[in-house]
């Protein structure tokens, strides 16, 4: 469970580097999201930033709710 919720976050943090960093810092992740997962990270990132999107709104609710 520890290590699945450590992977969901290194790979929300590799797609918002894809999305936010410059040239260099992209190319860095994505060659790492390759190299881990064996296949075209663009579908990967595309995933994961569903995910982020997901936990962000989440993370806003109970921010409101508070």
């Amino acid at each position: 469970m520890k290590k699945e919720l450590t992977m969901k976050i290194v790979l929300w943090t590799l797609q918002e580097v894809v999305e936010l960093g410059n040239r260099r810092e992209r190319t860095m992740a994505m060659n790492i999201l390759r190299n881990t997962y064996g296949h075209t990270p663009m579908s990967l990132a595309a995933v994961a930033g569903k995910k982020m999107k997901r936990f962000r709104s989440l993370l806003k609710e109970n921010i409101e709710q508070l």
